[in-house]
């Protein structure tokens, strides 16, 4: 489904009803590791989150409160790092 409707990024909250954030950046990089995978979490530094970065399961973290501009800016890099020169 996300290769059909060109997902190019996935920009996810580490807390959800019933998972996390990290779990499902596991899936989505064995599914689909061409989709970048951006992070938001309100804990600097928790363990999962640094694992699953280090392991390259997420691009990128973005801490709350996060700033709308600032947000921005990580996707145009992101996108830009994936995106062979």
């Amino acid at each position: 489904y996300a290769k059909e409707q060109g997902i190019d990024i996935i920009i996810c909250d580490q807390l959800m009803p019933g998972g996390n954030g990290t779990d499902l950046a596991a899936e989505v990089r064995e599914r689909w590791p061409e989709i970048r995978f951006i992070l938001v979490t309100g804990f600097e530094g928790e363990a999962e989150v640094v694992g699953a970065e280090q392991d390259g399961l997420i691009d990128a973290v973005v801490l709350k409160p996060w700033r709308s501009t600032k947000l921005r800016e990580l996707i145009v890099a992101t996108l830009a790092a994936a995106t062979p020169d």
